[in-house]
């Protein structure tokens, strides 16, 4: 109770296109008739089982806490919560795109205790805590 909603209603059939980006490396796949096709950094076909399979897992995947931004410490600005989590420059980004608009999330580093790491919405004055399985599922570089 009291976590809101990480994605706002994502239907995987709807997805369009995703987009992993980290620094200057992007990674972009969108759907294709019969399935997926990398776009960047080079066209090619797509592993469509493992964009559906990373697609399904955001979907289901339910935070274990929120935190706001401010219950990190006073005197501390948001760009140091933000680096202190692994969300700050350099953080992994995924996007997804639908006809519905665009969702964006910033991808942190893992938490001090357990198997978490921190998971951001784009905008949001506040940070996710979850179950790293979802990880697995990303590109390793």
């Amino acid at each position: 109770p009291g976590i809101p909603s990480l994605l706002e209603s994502l239907t995987v059939t709807e997805v369009t296109a995703v987009e992993l980006a980290r620094s200057n490396a992007v990674i972009r796949v969108e759907r294709v008739t019969g399935g997926w096709r990398m776009t960047a950094p080079v066209a090619y076909p797509a592993e469509g089982s493992a964009v559906e399979s990373f697609l399904k897992q955001l979907a289901e995947l339910q935070p274990r806490t929120w935190i706001p931004l401010s219950e990190f410490g006073t005197g501390a600005s948001a760009a140091e919560v933000l680096q202190a989590t692994g969300l700050g420059a350099g953080a992994l980004t995924a996007t997804l795109e639908s006809a519905a608009g665009r969702q964006v999330l910033n991808f942190g580093g893992l938490t001090p205790v357990g198997d978490q790491f921190y998971l951001q919405r784009a905008g949001d004055d506040g940070v996710f805590v979850a179950g790293t399985a979802l990880l697995r599922s990303l590109p390793p570089t």
